[in-house]
């Protein structure tokens, strides 16, 4: 495996990444497993003058939470956490998904809607305030690379490596094809496997995800990062989404979709049928809530050192020649969805086109 200066990434992370100033207030929630990290990044905080309050928990915590606790105590976001929140000018969420994500495969549903429920309400609290920040942070393990069918070493050298790219050379990308993005309008999305979708983006909102949030994302409202990164994404007009897509792979909570087909009509989506998974996709639509049925999401992968898709939707979004599509929520984006779910969905080797000009054949991106 690579050798990773974790101290190093933590204030890059901090200082270059989420700009945090001297004098700000950071929240940072992580996973038991990754409790180093989170204090690196708490006191790369407190060296520049900033306030952290750190949380860390267990899977399995998280897990007896989820399956012992009362239902409305799951959904309830309790006064003083809230408080927190709202004195709060930057959230790292460190881990992302669990250390173990099959352990959570089986959540019955109304716990799973409480959770997202909860989620919902912190994502609603930093909708309103246009100065907070949120920065969502990978922490690959040896169980998630089990999950995904992966050596850990190699598993563990491709989530580092996309984490350690030339950030300058990226934004340039990003840039430039945020530019051809932004002045489109008819976006054409096909595949060998049968996607021949259409949506319209026309004077949407286009974001770039290029690892830092400077004074452009602030100004704009783009104010989420994920990390590893490297994207560029925008908003469909909800209701313009015709056509057909088949998704490669989808993840969720420890479950794996394979070849899912769905039909869109006036922005409504309709699943149709599956390779692998198929019950389990139309279960976690069924039971999210909101405009879940529509797309919420138009993201075109750009890191250089995704090298493949594994699951592991944090690099799999990055993944130069790839789309996503999210289900969902997408207000923080620009868009009108309102849900208790994003739900980022993969189309590999995709051709795109935006008012006839080719951006993607089959999986290369010409720019």
């Amino acid at each position: 495996m690579i050798t990773v200066d974790f101290d190093e990434v933590a204030k890059k992370i901090v200082k270059v990444c989420a700009r945090v100033q001297k004098g700000e207030t950071v929240y940072i929630r992580g996973r038991s497993d990754n409790l180093d990290f989170c204090e690196k990044l708490a006191l790369h905080c407190r060296k520049i003058g900033a306030y952290p309050l750190t949380e860390v928990v267990s899977d399995d915590y998280r897990f007896r939470d989820l399956t012992e606790s009362p239902v409305h105590v799951i959904q309830h976001v309790p006064r003083h956490f809230l408080s927190a929140l709202e004195g709060t000018d930057v959230l790292f969420s460190v881990g992302v998904e669990p250390q173990d994500p099959r352990r959570f495969r089986d959540i019955p549903p109304e716990r799973e809607g409480a959770r997202r429920a909860f989620s919902k309400q912190i994502i609603d609290l930093f909708n309103r305030f246009p100065d907070k920040r949120r920065v969502g942070i990978g922490y690959p393990t040896r169980e998630q690379a089990e999950l995904y069918n992966l050596e850990f070493s190699s598993f563990f050298d491709m989530f580092w490596k996309a984490m350690n790219i030339d950030y300058e050379h990226l934004s340039e990308r990003a840039k430039a094809l945020a530019r051809i993005v932004s002045e489109g309008r008819e976006v054409h999305i096909t595949t060998k496997k049968g996607t021949d979708l259409h949506m319209d983006i026309g004077e949407r909102r286009v974001s770039i995800d290029d690892g830092i949030i400077d004074e452009e994302d602030m100004r704009t409202g783009n104010r989420l990062l994920n990390l590893p990164t490297g994207e560029v994404y925008t908003t469909p007009h909800e209701d313009t989404v015709e056509g057909k897509v088949v998704f490669d792979m989808a993840f969720h909570r420890g479950n794996r979709m394979e070849d899912v087909t769905v039909l869109f009509s006036e922005g409504i989506a309709s699943p149709l049928s599956a390779g692998k998974g198929f019950s389990r996709f139309t279960q976690i639509l069924e039971n999210a809530t909101g405009d879940r049925y529509r797309i919420g999401e138009l993201g075109i992968g750009l890191n250089p050192q995704v090298m493949k898709a594994v699951g592991y939707v944090l690099t799999d979004e990055k993944f130069v020649g790839t789309i996503h599509l999210a289900f969902g929520e997408n207000r923080s984006y620009g868009g009108r969805n309102e849900s208790d779910i994003h739900w980022d969905v993969l189309v590999m080797a995709p051709t795109v086109t935006i008012d006839g000009r080719l951006l993607l054949e089959k999986g290369r991106l010409l720019i």
